[in-house]
């Protein structure tokens, strides 16, 4: 089964596939039978109509019409250049987007966190508010995500490393590589429609191993404290004690790296540790 995805937004997009088109890369380079990507860049795309013609909500048509499984969405940079818009209502107007691509017929929506720019503090400062609150609107729906372009650190380099000379967009050579890998690890992951299935079988493996692990390491530590003697004596209670809480911090250590593997996928992330929850089939 082929899960359609739109890669929706402003000049981000638009400029990621003009750079998609230059450098042969139709399709992400991905298999069409298991994906297809279609495209709505707009320069300028703005989330509270102040300006009709670039107002992406008028793109969602789309999602109905070309039956889109996924919307990734990056939008919201340039409302939030505008600082007679509040920062809320900006964040309020993304997620009313996000529900009109849901009550049009999309499984999912994954929403990119919004990039800094050089040398503005004012606007830096509402872009982390602005992603603060997106975060905790995600945790609150299976429908919606929130990806961190984290890969290569890509965000935290952007402004210093990867950014044009206007200050603004991606620079076409030194950072749309690194874009484009970001946006590709999301749909890598997507063009699985046995996803789901196939993380949960992978899950209940590591937990299995992990159950056995701690049971044979229990086990180990039992026959130390009954076996090993100190002048012919059983090991003191304070040694004990010692075995015991050795056993209990490697068993936070499995449970911490269990948690770690799923909550990350190792390039980007997706909130809530939800990465292997979802499924397009």
């Amino acid at each position: 089964m082929t899960t359609s995805v739109l890669l929706l937004g402003h000049s981000f997009v638009k400029r990621l596939h003009q750079w998609c088109a230059s450098n042969h890369k139709h399709n992400f380079n991905l298999s069409t039978n298991r994906i297809h990507i279609y495209w709505h860049g707009v320069s300028g795309g703005i989330l509270l109509p102040t300006n009709k013609t670039k107002f992406l909500s008028q793109a969602t048509y789309l999602v109905s019409e070309l039956k889109i499984d996924v919307t990734f969405v990056e939008a919201g940079s340039n409302n939030l250049h505008d600082l007679s818009l509040s920062v809320e209502d900006i964040v309020k107007s993304l997620f009313d987007l996000a529900d009109t691509i849901l009550n049009s017929g999309g499984r999912l929506v994954i929403l990119a966190e919004i990039l800094p720019r050089h040398n503005e503090p004012m606007y830096n400062k509402r872009v982390c508010r602005a992603n603060a609150l997106i975060s905790a609107r995600c945790q609150l729906s299976r429908k919606l995500f929130l990806w961190t372009h984290s890969r290569n650190n890509f965000n935290l380099r952007f402004t210093e490393s990867f950014v044009a000379d206007d200050v603004v967009h991606v620079h076409p050579t030194l950072g749309m590589p690194q874009y484009y890998m970001s946006v590709h690890c999301v749909l890598c992951y997507l063009q699985n429609a046995d996803f789901q299935c196939q993380m949960k079988t992978h899950q209940n493996s590591v937990l299995i191993l992990f159950l056995y692990s701690g049971v044979h390491l229990y086990q180990e530590i039992m026959v130390t404290y009954f076996q090993i003697n100190l002048g012919g004596h059983l090991l003191d209670s304070l040694t004990a004690s010692v075995l015991k809480c050795a056993y209990q911090v490697l068993i936070s250590l499995y449970i911490s790296w269990y948690l770690e593997y799923f909550h990350c996928n190792l390039s980007g992330r997706l909130h809530k540790g939800k990465l292997f929850q979802f499924t397009i089939s």
